[in-house]
């Protein structure tokens, strides 16, 4: 199968999303498996591009075909985000998914910009481009509406997409206020380390984002620092 998300699962095992082949639920060694096949589990996406388990254990499925779902693990239940967030039936597309330190959930789509949902309000945030058709100035403030991922660290919000990295912060009231706007380049993957760094996958090689002071200090390694290919789709941190 084509693997097309990977996240650690609480239990210590991994959850993998595939594309058309559904979920699967792998032992760390990958002789044990559960198979969340599409045909036998409704609503279960076909093709998985993002997951996230929340604090409650929850999953949070993402696909470029169809609407977001939550599944619990304990019964393999699958429920469209529509059913649990208002207004969430036109989340779809969804290529990023993380949570802030307050567990507000930030989805990353491909086409629609950015979404926030803060589980205790029950309020759905969209936040778009300037000048995109019914948005509010305060929300327009997204460079594009093609995300491919989503980072959060503490009060800082790291938005990738078609054309570089927007960083955010993520203020008091959980709207966002914009700290900078880092790279030229399609970003598909964002990992941070234990120093805060933050490293980037792109099309044109690895990128290291250091804050220096009140700055970024930015570096950029390819196939002549070593890499096998200047094309770099994920990133796993290992310490």
């Amino acid at each position: 199968n084509c693997v097309t998300a990977i996240h650690p699962a609480q239990d210590g095992w991994l959850w993998v999303g595939t594309d058309h082949c559904g979920l699967y639920h792998l032992s760390p060694d990958g002789q044990k498996s559960t198979h969340y096949e599409p045909s036998s589990t409704p609503h279960m996406p076909g093709t998985v591009t993002s997951i996230y388990q929340d604090e409650r254990g929850m999953l949070w499925l993402g696909s470029s075909l169809g609407q977001l779902v939550c599944m619990d693990p304990s019964t393999g239940v699958c429920t469209p985000i529509g059913q649990i967030v208002p207004g969430g039936a036109g989340l779809r597309k969804i290529y990023g998914i993380d949570a802030d330190r307050r567990g507000n959930i930030w989805l990353a789509t491909m086409g629609d910009g950015l979404f926030g949902y803060n589980p205790r309000s029950g309020l759905l945030q969209h936040y778009s481009t300037a000048g995109a058709m019914n948005q509010s100035d305060r929300n327009g403030i997204l460079s594009s509406l093609w995300n491919n991922c989503v980072l959060v660290d503490g009060s800082l919000l790291f938005v990738g997409h078609t054309a570089g990295i927007d960083c955010f912060r993520i203020k008091d009231d959980d709207t966002l206020e914009l700290e900078g706007r880092y790279l030229q380049t399609a970003v598909s993957d964002m990992k941070m380390d234990d120093y805060g760094r933050v490293w980037a996958g792109t099309g044109d090689g690895l990128f290291c984002l250091k804050p220096e002071g009140n700055g970024v200090e930015t570096t950029q390694l390819t196939h002549k620092d070593g890499l096998c290919n200047d094309v770099v789709r994920s990133i796993e941190i290992r310490n």
